[in-house]
């Protein structure tokens, strides 16, 4: 007689959504770039670019796609030129110029053929994270001198303005001289996957992840370290609508700058949150449902302009035992209230001819804290 095995009890589904479009963009200069895109079921109400940071692909970013496509945003994601699956040489840029143009001629072809549909009057967010919150920031600095596009806001996450620990005048001369006599030479590698997220699943998948290229060139590390530099220095030329989001405990890039920036930037509409106990990735933290909120509160804002309905309970800080937490490197306090602190900036004038030394310390002011979740 034989033993019947008792049934597996089948596990909940998960949310396993796929991008409805997958393909290939051609740029003017015949490289291939992967691209996604993620439709809602019914009419969109905007289109959201995003744009990866260093070394990243879409697959990374499959969740913040999904979240906003459940909202009723069309999102449109690429890998950069050299990444993921797109075509040119691993881990090389050019120039923070051919970054740009890339990014234009992505979201001309994008915007028109496949994330438009013959609309013209779809609204248009930028949403960059780290590095490509950079670029995301430098997009609409440039817009003007080489006729971009124009977007309809900004969402910066973690922009990779200046290093946290900040290099040593000295280092900084070596890296400028190996990167013109060496320009592949590796300065560094593989920041720790603990210092960008504290979510165990993240990591896990940070390191497993064949497509993440974590390697880092003299040239490459110069290359962010002026584009950084450049989005300080051209602060009041950045004119549209911005969300800026930064974690107070970023190892990677100084949450301080983002301030400062915010604090020095040509928009008049612009909002800054400074997300208590978060590292790096902001959108892979474990508590990133309530960056989501935030961002998604700001969109519906500015699409409908018209002030979203309270979220019942998204806010609310998470209970002890409601689910497991993780550890960090040097014990990250555990938060359980005030977990993201929402700041607006000044609304004084901006001076236009205020300059923000690349090799000096940024002086930020003081933002008005006008809500504590």
């Amino acid at each position: 007689m034989s033993e019947t095995k008792p049934k597996k009890e089948k596990k909940e589904k998960k949310d396993r959504t796929k991008a409805q479009t997958v393909g290939f963009l051609t740029l003017d200069d015949n490289t291939n770039l992967f691209y996604k895109k993620y439709d809602p079921p019914a009419t969109p109400a905007a289109c959201i670019f995003i744009i990866n940071s260093y070394g990243e692909h879409t697959k990374l970013y499959e969740h913040v796609a999904r979240r906003f496509m459940r909202e009723g945003f069309r999102v449109f994601s690429f890998d950069h030129r050299g990444y993921g699956k797109s075509e040119g040489k691993r881990g090389e840029l050019e120039s923070v110029e051919k970054y740009i143009w890339d990014i234009h001629q992505v979201i001309k072809v994008g915007k028109v053929n496949i994330c438009n549909d013959g609309r013209t009057t779809m609204p248009l967010f930028l949403y960059g994270h780290s590095s490509g919150g950079v670029g995301a920031i430098i997009y609409d600095q440039m817009r003007n001198s080489f006729n971009l596009n124009q977007v309809d806001g900004v969402i910066a996450s973690a922009p990779y303005l200046r290093m946290t620990k900040d290099i040593p005048e000295w280092q900084k001369g070596v890296i400028n001289l190996i990167s013109k006599v060496d320009s592949s030479y590796k300065v560094t590698t593989n920041v720790p996957v603990e210092l960008l997220t504290s979510d165990p699943k993240f990591q896990k998948k940070y390191k497993r992840d064949k497509l993440r290229y974590s390697d880092l060139s003299a040239k490459q590390l110069k290359l962010w370290t002026d584009a950084g530099s450049f989005c300080m220095y051209d602060a009041a030329k950045f004119t549209a609508p911005l969300l800026m989001l930064h974690g107070d405990q970023d190892a990677v890039s100084d949450f301080k700058s983002s301030q400062c920036f915010i604090d020095t930037c040509g928009s008049k509409d612009k909002k800054f949150i400074l997300a208590k106990g978060f590292l790096h990735d902001l959108h892979a933290e474990p508590d990133r449902e309530l960056i989501f909120t935030k961002i998604l509160q700001w969109l519906i804002f500015h699409v409908k302009k018209e002030e979203p309905k309270p979220m019942n309970g998204a806010l609310t800080a998470t209970q002890p035992g409601e689910r497991r937490r993780s550890r960090v490197v040097n014990e990250r306090p555990q938060f359980l209230n005030d977990i993201v602190s929402t700041i607006t900036a000044t609304s004084s004038p901006i001076p236009t001819n205020l300059v923000v030394p690349p090799t000096s310390a940024p002086e930020t002011s003081v933002p008005e804290q006008v809500t504590t979740v």
